[in-house]
């Protein structure tokens, strides 16, 4: 599997706070709740060490202290400093606080409040009143179904019962309706993900959250995970793999390559002479990967399969039919 530096990143950002407030953690407990086998952890943690301000003197990093099996961090003076936002950064914030699938009800709802009731104590004085003026009037797309049908998720994976969901399948490009047993609700790179069995496939499942159009309540006999391995999302990528037809291989330009080459699940990455990258993907069928590749299309090659290119090139003459049409 391919490690993205959004992935790296991500983990980082969980680890770091965990292992502030979980001083003396043991490397076992981590490795059971972020699903990650210790030398994994162990690298990650290694870079914190890079984290520190100028003028970089030993004083100035963050330091990881391991003693036996047990983890704990140290900060830097800096750190202890109060902060400090501007009234922009905190209202985005505010925003990406309001956008949680499950801020509204759910294990990430109490920490989102304290963290919207924190922010303006982070701002200068007179800035405060301005961010209480525009706290009310924010309005975000999960506000209301979204957070409903996370709120019924969360229920059913507590009371241990089935759900019946309305999901898109964009490897297909169509919609079917699903009864699941829900496990758990994990999050990886801002997205939220719902492990669970399957009724009609018999096997677990991952379903990404935002593609769930709809949950109720449904009867029958849950099925339970047989081990913590199921309910991992790496896991659960690598079972999605395996079921994928087929490999494509695109090459890249150098200007698109920046925004490709952590952003598509590639099998393999090689860099290019000119500062391009070649990917290698694996597909179920055209309908997934050509949303993808066709803003890309004036800097990009389609080495395999060439019926690949035929359908990216049939896509480009819609489009432009489209507007032709208009106007």
């Amino acid at each position: 599997m391919t490690t993205t530096v959004s992935s790296r990143i991500g983990r980082l950002l969980a680890l770091i706070p965990y292992l502030a407030s979980n001083p003396g953690t043991k490397i076992a407990d981590l490795e059971e709740r972020f699903g990650l086998p210790s030398n994994t952890l162990l690298t990650e943690l290694d870079r914190i060490l890079l984290c520190g301000q100028p003028p970089y003197l030993p004083h100035d990093y963050i330091a990881v202290d391991l003693e036996g099996d047990r983890l704990s961090l140290r900060f830097a003076e800096h750190f202890r400093q109060p902060l400090r936002l501007t009234l922009s950064e905190a209202t985005a914030l505010l925003v990406a606080t309001r956008s949680l699938p499950i801020a509204a009800g759910g294990p990430l709802s109490d920490a989102a409040e304290k963290l919207s009731q924190h922010l303006a104590s982070a701002l200068p004085t007179e800035d405060r009143k301005s961010f209480d003026l525009t706290g009310p009037r924010i309005q975000t797309p999960f506000s209301s179904d979204r957070n409903r049908r996370m709120q019924i998720l969360h229920e059913a994976i507590e009371a241990q019962t089935n759900v019946m969901i309305e999901y898109y399948t964009a490897g297909r490009d169509e919609m079917t309706s699903r009864q699941v047993t829900p496990w758990a609700l994990l999050e990886s790179e801002g997205e939220w993900y719902l492990a669970g069995h399957c009724h009609q496939r018999n096997a677990r499942r991952h379903f990404k959250t935002t593609r769930i159009r709809n949950v109720e309540s449904a009867p029958g006999e849950p099925v339970f995970p047989d081990s913590p391995n199921d309910l991992s999302l790496e896991q659960g990528l690598t079972d999605w793999r395996s079921r994928l037809e087929e490999n494509v291989t695109l090459r890249f330009g150098r200007t698109s390559a920046r925004f490709v080459r952590d952003r598509l699940p590639a099998r393999e990455q090689h860099p290019l002479p000119n500062g391009g990258v070649e990917l290698t993907l694996a597909v179920k069928g055209f309908d997934w990967i050509l949303p993808w590749i066709l803003p890309f299309v004036n800097d990009l090659e389609v080495v395999h399969p060439p019926q690949l290119g035929q359908a990216l090139a049939n896509s480009c003459r819609d489009v432009l039919s489209r507007y032709e049409d208009d106007s």
